[in-house]
């Protein structure tokens, strides 16, 4: 019994020994779900930043494609990118396009300007305006085939010029038949300079050429970015024909008076009032983008038409979430909300590299400096916290999903690369370096 009862209580103390107390089992749990959120996190960081590279690749591949179409059918082809019908700042999806046949229905004759109230004198003698007869012009810009800088060719033969039209400044918005021409008729008429219509009866231009928007080719399908990517125009460098202007401003006086966060100006650009107070995109009478944006290359390989201007065109791709989380003045914002600052004016293109999160809730400012500050220990240095001129406190994180695609329009060659964060130094990136130099081209 004495040896079977030591027995016993050595088996039972050993029993004892061999298990957990509650905190130790507390300890380990928590242990457990801060290495699972971190896992988790991981995962979704190298996910996005694998979709945005992704998607960059499969938008570089679509313009190469279009570009070696353009050069094999010895005729100009190009992409369509396709507004998000969620998020009319994203493209999500692109489709190949081809040049329309050139519009020549009717007759037009050249006029000079009669400016309102109309009393039969040209106020100049040079010659602006084309005046069509059975055209139907009125009905077209009414379907939206003529498009700020359209053009037309006067007249339509091998002599004629082509001439870009001034659609704003034209009468089709109001169903007259009427352009006008951005720079005067080359000819000077045979009228007197006086006289409205600028060439006599028998004389002058009768034919044109008016070219349309380009159309989807026959048998293609649109192509979409992969899932929750897409190209975020508002970081992006984009042909001005992309962002056509609007007629009147809308200001939108928040409760102290102060421009609210729909308020906007009428070049498009977002950028700065007479009074250099910032103006942002509203939501009600504002269209931030063309309904057609269109690039189309040449035979030859290089972007065609006003697009070829800037000389290079800057996509940045992103995740969905990011590129519909910009900044917004005087709104509320909780804790933990996450916002980049929208690329507006003098902002443009400034910061790729960083996100926000709402550490303190409030209402925001009017006021987005703050967030392209580079003094130490505020909005460019990841961990840091600084308070906009509202109530809301953010801490900076590093943001490096975003890739940028660069075509370069004399030669229509497309890169692209992931935007990166100098952790060596501590640095923001020089994101457009290599697309304005060319140097890793090279």
């Amino acid at each position: 019994m004495p040896a079977f009862h030591r027995n016993n209580q050595f088996t039972l103390q050993s029993s004892t020994r061999a298990g957990f107390t509650l905190v130790e089992l507390l300890v380990v749990i928590s242990i457990l779900a801060i290495l699972v959120v971190m896992t988790v996190t991981s995962i979704n960081f190298a996910l996005s930043t694998d979709l945005t590279r992704s998607a960059s690749r499969q938008v570089q591949s679509y313009l190469a494609g279009a570009r070696d179409r353009a050069i094999y059918a010895k005729a100009p082809r190009g992409v369509r990118f396709i507004l998000d019908p969620n998020n009319p700042t994203a493209v999500t999806s692109m489709v190949y396009i081809a040049p329309s046949p050139h519009w020549e229905q009717g007759i037009i004759r050249m006029e000079r300007t009669d400016s309102s109230p109309s009393d039969g004198v040209a106020d100049s003698p040079e010659i602006f305006y084309v005046r069509g007869d059975g055209t139907d012009w009125a009905t077209l810009y009414l379907r939206g085939m003529i498009q700020e800088n359209a053009r037309i060719k006067i007249p339509g033969d091998d002599s004629g010029t082509w001439y870009v039209i001034d659609v704003n400044g034209s009468g089709v918005s109001g169903g007259t038949e009427l352009f006008r021409l951005t720079t005067a008729y080359r000819d000077a008429g045979t009228s007197e300079p006086d006289e409205v219509v600028a060439f006599s009866p028998g004389s002058g231009p009768s034919t044109y050429l008016l070219e349309l928007p380009p159309v989807v080719l026959s048998g293609v399908e649109p192509t979409l970015l992969p899932n929750n990517t897409g190209i975020d125009l508002d970081r992006s460098l984009l042909p001005a024909s992309w962002r056509p202007p609007v007629d009147v401003d809308h200001v939108d006086l928040g409760p102290d008076g102060s421009p609210g966060k729909h308020s906007i100006d009428d070049d498009s650009s977002g950028g700065a009032d007479d009074n250099g107070e910032l103006l942002w995109p509203g939501t009600d009478d504002y269209r931030l983008y063309s309904s057609q944006l269109d690039l189309m290359f040449s035979p030859r390989g290089s972007i065609l038409g006003s697009e070829a201007g800037s000389g290079k065109i800057h996509f940045v791709i992103d995740t969905l979430e990011n590129i519909q989380s910009s900044w917004q003045r005087n709104t509320d914002y909780a804790e933990g909300a996450v916002v980049q600052l929208p690329a507006r004016g003098i902002y443009e293109y400034m910061p790729y590299d960083r996100t926000y999160i709402c550490t303190t809730a409030g209402t925001s400012g009017g006021n987005a400096a703050v967030f392209t500050s580079t003094a130490p220990g505020e909005a460019r240095d990841t961990g840091s916290k600084f308070t906009t001129d509202g109530t809301v406190e953010w801490e900076v994180l590093l943001n490096t999903t975003p890739s940028l695609l660069t075509i370069f329009t004399r030669t229509g060659s497309v890169n692209a690369y992931p935007m990166a964060f100098d952790v060596r130094t501590n640095t923001p990136p020089n994101v457009f370096h290599y697309a304005e130099t060319g140097e890793t081209a090279k």
